[in-house]
């Protein structure tokens, strides 16, 4: 008969996390208190139940309790209670932010969707776009020197026939 060896199941069990990871250098799950010493120190993100190894000499434990969704973290010095952040989540807002201010989507450009130069104002970016005359309501019209597409820039009241009677 062969020989097999009981294996502990508790060897080799990864600690479960109780803290979400940091996502591109955020990490928000710490101690909000300025007046406390572990003020923006992460604590320990592992559940540490009996049987695990113990946390690295002068990690921070602190305690993460709640339900579900309102998860709080709370000091082990001050006392304080700070709500979980969902570090990724937060990350990807501040992508999604950052990326509004790199180009205006209101601002006149190519209408293509493909073309690369849509999204760039002509005078911000004339090496895109060049002057194409004018319409016959005399705003400037502008091509795209990518896929020569033509779009023009008019006036708010553009379509205003009397103005008499916007008022």
């Amino acid at each position: 008969m062969n020989q097999v060896s009981k294996i502990s199941s508790t060897a080799g069990k990864p600690l479960a996390r109780r803290l979400s990871l940091p996502c591109d250098g955020v990490g928000l799950n710490f101690c909000r208190n300025p007046l406390c010493a572990t003020f923006g120190i992460p604590p320990d993100p592992f559940k540490r139940q009996r049987g695990a190894p113990p946390a690295p000499k002068g990690t921070i434990r602190g305690v993460v309790a709640g339900k579900k969704h309102e998860d709080f973290f709370q000091s082990q010095t001050c006392g304080r209670t700070s709500r979980l952040k969902n570090n990724r989540a937060i990350a990807e807002e501040h992508h999604r932010l950052k990326r509004l201010h790199e180009f205006n989507p209101a601002a006149p450009s190519c209408p293509d969707q493909k073309c690369f130069a849509h999204g760039m104002e002509p005078e911000k970016n004339p090496g895109f776009h060049r002057r194409f005359g004018k319409t016959a309501k005399r705003d400037p019209r502008w091509q795209s020197r990518l896929c020569a597409k033509t779009f023009f820039i008019g006036k708010p009241a553009r379509r205003h026939k009397r103005s008499d009677k916007n008022r």
